[in-house]
């Protein structure tokens, strides 16, 4: 943590002003399967470490962006909340199910958009429509 650093007002903890410093809780990851960039996903979550204070990672569970989400965790320690989608039983549906529940759960503070499609489209709707901040992320 920087130097300027001040109490802050509404969590009475110690750092870097601003409102997104008072987050503690869940971390939301969401991303494209397609999308493999291991190197920028880490900048990305590391800094966002720096922010947030990330009880746990929660991601899908799919390739790419969301297996980027939980190797970073394992390596940092965050425990890691895997919400798969369930194609089997769902069907087509199933993305768009699973995101909602991501968000049900509880527990969320911020979301990370990795580059993606129309699922992870779908993911930052649902997100800003509860209120939560989301930092989208260019490719």
């Amino acid at each position: 943590m920087s130097a300027a650093t001040e109490s802050c007002a509404w969590c009475a903890r110690q750092h870097k002003p601003g409102p997104e410093f008072c987050l503690t809780g869940v971390l939301l990851v969401c991303g494209g399967r397609d999308f493999d960039n291991a190197e920028r996903a880490f900048a990305v979550l590391n800094r966002t470490a720096e922010r947030v204070e990330i009880t746990a990672v929660r991601h899908g569970g799919a390739r790419g962006a969301d297996n980027l989400a939980g190797l970073w965790a394992l390596e940092h320690g965050y425990p890691e909340q895997v919400y798969p989608a369930e194609l089997a039983t769902k069907g087509k549906g199933a993305g768009p199910i699973r995101n909602q529940a991501m968000i049900d759960a509880g527990g969320v503070v911020a979301v990370v958009a990795l580059p993606g499609g129309p699922g992870t489209a779908d993911m930052v709707r649902r997100a800003r429509a509860a209120g939560l901040p989301v930092w989208e992320v260019t490719a």
